[in-house]
């Protein structure tokens, strides 16, 4: 896909097509900038939108035609997987309603059949469920009978396990079930599962048990988890990347903003400066202000930069990989949590290495925690330069 140093190059020509701008520069590209265009959006998530934003228009044709055949060849293989996606989790979204497990959709998911004027615009390769700790097990029980397998590389450290299956078009349907807000300690409990499931929405054209975040609480959610991928890449086609202002994200929140009436904002603001995650909250919504002149009102600028106390969370605005670690393990609530973090983190499960290693035999198992220090060190470092 691309290098970090394409990306910084293309997504301000990326956002400002996303803005509605018509920049000279992607007009006059050979096929094979166009083409790395074309790479980046898909990095970003955002190829979806610009399709759907630029198609209909007379600034369509004027698009170089490898990145015009792009993003429409993209569009259709998203559309075709979001009726099966949509379907899939429709179906799962009642067997769990049967078996007494409330669900809460969470990030993309839910903002596709909220926000978007086409879910398929959103782009996204899984869905996001939120439910109570005390339903997991239920939970599996019911998706395993539906065809779903356990991923066993997810489990081992935070607070989500992955589910997946294959339907019978070949197509991949995962579902990252979350049992906190956050796998980050510092934002685990910014929202907890009852007070957000007293204020969700309803879903309705994904049936009628789906529900997701209200919209003051996406947003807060929203900006923790672009926070949490400051030092946690994402993946694009299995090739990670490192990006804390990923297109999408702050697209999302663009649109999030838009949603929120006036007197959301009061409560967003408290409710920022109660979770001591302020600070996090400003920066991503200056991101957006800078990448789509999303409108933020002037008291909740005022708000947000004075914080009640110090917030760990604004640590990890500025921290290193390293750094980033230790504000995870100082989060947690005590001796017996910290040294469980730091055994997961260092000593996952056999089955986790034996899964992540593609390893059966037992003997093995020293050699592959050896491999995985080893791996983990030149990774930090460079992150760390």
């Amino acid at each position: 896909m691309q290098s970090g140093e394409s990306l910084q190059v293309l997504t301000p020509l990326i956002a400002a097509l996303l803005r509605g701008e018509n920049p000279a520069s992607v007009h006059g590209m050979d096929a094979a900038n166009a083409a790395a265009l074309s790479d980046a959006c898909v990095v970003h998530g955002v190829h979806g939108v610009l399709y759907h934003q630029l198609s209909p228009s007379a600034r369509w044709l004027a698009l170089p035609q490898v990145l015009r055949e792009r993003l429409e060849g993209q569009a259709k293989a998203d559309m075709a997987w979001e009726l099966a996606h949509k379907a899939e989790l429709a179906a799962s979204l009642d067997a769990l309603a049967d078996a007494g497990v409330d669900v809460l959709i969470l990030k993309g998911t839910a903002l596709a059949y909220s926000l978007y004027p086409v879910p398929s615009i959103r782009s996204r390769g899984d869905t996001d469920l939120f439910i109570r700790p005390e339903d997991l097990s239920v939970l599996c029980d019911v998706l395993e009978r539906l065809g779903y397998a356990k991923d066993v590389v997810s489990q081992g450290i935070g607070y989500q396990i992955n589910l997946s299956k294959t339907d019978r078009f070949g197509l991949a349907h995962t579902l990252d079930v979350h049992w906190r807000i956050s796998n980050s300690e510092v934002f685990s409990e910014v929202l907890v599962w009852e007070e957000a499931r007293r204020r969700s929405v309803a879903l309705p054209a994904l049936g009628a048990h789906a529900h997701g975040l209200y919209c003051l609480h996406a947003l807060i959610h929203a900006c923790i988890h672009r926070a949490s991928h400051f030092h946690a890449p994402y993946y694009v086609d299995d090739v990670a990347y490192l990006e804390r202002n990923r297109l999408i994200w702050l697209y999302d929140i663009h649109l999030l903003v838009g949603a929120l009436q006036v007197a959301d904002w009061t409560l967003f603001a408290n409710l920022a400066l109660e979770r001591a995650v302020s600070g996090v909250c400003r920066d991503t919504l200056q991101a957006a202000e800078e990448m789509f002149a999303t409108a933020i009102p002037s008291q909740v600028w005022e708000a947000l930069s004075r914080p009640r106390r110090a917030e760990l969370s604004a640590q990890l605005l500025i921290a290193s990989p390293w750094r980033a670690a230790w504000v995870d393990l100082w989060a947690q609530r005590g001796l017996k949590e910290r040294l469980h973090f730091l055994r997961d983190l260092v000593l996952p499960s056999p089955a986790y290495m034996f899964r992540k290693y593609n390893e059966r035999r037992a003997w093995v198992l020293p050699y592959l925690y050896v491999r995985r220090v080893l791996e983990g060190i030149p990774r930090r470092l460079r992150r760390f330069r």
